[in-house]
Formats: structure tokens, C-alpha cells, sequence
């Protein structure tokens, strides 16, 4: 990924208040992974393992940074509004609902952390992957009791 980039997604998190809505940016990846189910299907969680470490390593500055990027931000941005649904009286799945505020490098470390640790899972769809691994490093406080 362009440094540019990849700086200007870090600095529009930052920026995000979670009683605000969805930010444009995370709209359009939710929006990119719902176009193309046939592709976000067939990408598996060891895939996507492999991707953003890949993608880690080298700085994001390389192709299979856009993947897994364009992964994190919808699934966490997904995971985001489930939480804030709760917020309201909604009631989500706590596995797709994550509590927000979290650096996209910390939401893909998550991420990581818990594919390294459930290789068992590595057939699993990759969104199915990333929303486990959301839900269990930053569950929803509106769901789970403190």
C-alpha cells in the first residue's frame, strides 16, 4: 500500500469518535467486500493469515496489503456499528460485534494473534476469521458484562 495511503487511514481512525457513524472509507470497504461475495468467500482465514503478514512485513507497501487492509476495515467496521447497534437496544451477535477505537495495526494484530493461535480454523471464510478474532480480543462492552 502507498504510504500516503495507508497514513491517511490511520489518521481518519484516529480521528473517529464511536458515537459518530460509519466513516465513509469503512463504507466503501464494507460495500467492496458485499459486491464480490464469490471472492471474499473463497478466501480462507489461512489465507488471509498468510496475507496480512505478508502485508505486515513488509510495510504495507506491497500488493497483498490492499487484501488484507480492505478485509480489516470492513469486517472491524462491521463489527464497529453491531456494537453500537447494542448501544441502542439492538440486539447483535456478540461474535460480530467488537468495541472500536482500535488502530488498524492493532485490529490486524488481533487478528493475527488469534489465526496463529486457531490454526484449526484456517478453512474458515475470512471474514468469519476476522470477526471471531474481533469479538474475542475487543468484545462489545454493550453486550458483555464488565
Amino acid at each position: 500500500m502507498i504510504p500516503v495511503l495507508k497514513a491517511a487511514f490511520e489518521r481518519e481512525h484516529r480521528h473517529c469518535d464511536e458515537r459518530k457513524n460509519v466513516r465513509p472509507i469503512q463504507m466503501i470497504a464494507i460495500g467492496l467486500l458485499a459486491a464480490s461475495p464469490s471472492m471474499s468467500a473463497a478466501l480462507s482465514t489461512g489465507e488471509a493469515y498468510n496475507a496480512c503478514q505478508l502485508a505486515a512485513a513488509q510495510n504495507w507497501e506491497r500488493g497483498s496489503s490492499s487484501l488484507c487492509l480492505g478485509l480489516i476495515i470492513g469486517v472491524s467496521g462491521m463489527a464497529m456499528m453491531n456494537c453500537q447497534t447494542a448501544r441502542s437496544g439492538a440486539a447483535p451477535s456478540d461474535i460480530l460485534s467488537a468495541e472500536g477505537g482500535h488502530s488498524y495495526a492493532a485490529t490486524t494484530q488481533a487478528f493475527l494473534n488469534w489465526a496463529r493461535d486457531n490454526p484449526q480454523n484456517w478453512e474458515w471464510p475470512a471474514a468469519n476469521g476476522v470477526a471471531v478474532a474481533l469479538s474475542r480480543t475487543f468484545p462489545c462492552k454493550a453486550i458483555v458484562s464488565p
